[in-house]
């Protein structure tokens, strides 16, 4: 028998600034998976949230309202921070992809609470 794992290729968008102009221009009104970075001191991306929603314009325009009780996070929010963003309809896919997101990324713990991310089997995903 074939043990054929599954491969799930997500169509992400570019990397984005964090600003409700992007959001609006280039974030559909659609379920899926995201993530949220900063620049490090070495000009390269770290990843220091993931999550999932059912409707992913509104979830990062209040992220750029900063209508978050992750305080956190809210800390990075103040400064800049860039976004990446795919869609992914049913959720119990979304639970599979954010733990796949969550397991690669290591995000800051202090922003991400792992009892928060789905106790699911990570899906088997492409990240960029």
């Amino acid at each position: 028998m074939w043990d054929l794992e599954v491969f799930m290729k997500l169509q992400w968008s570019k990397v984005y600034h964090l600003s409700s102009n992007n959001v609006n221009k280039h974030v559909p009104a659609s379920p899926g998976v995201y993530r949220i970075s900063v620049e490090k001191e070495d000009n390269k991306l770290r990843v220091i949230y993931v999550g999932q929603t059912k409707d992913l314009r509104d979830r990062l325009n209040q992220y750029v309202n900063k209508d978050t009780d992750n305080d956190p996070l809210l800390n990075y929010l103040r400064g800049t921070c860039y976004f990446r963003v795919a869609e992914v309809t049913y959720t119990h896919e979304r639970d599979g992809v954010e733990r796949a997101l969550y397991e690669y990324f290591k995000p800051s713990p202090e922003c991400n609470d792992p009892n928060r991310i789905p106790d699911v089997k990570p899906e088997n995903i492409n990240f960029e």
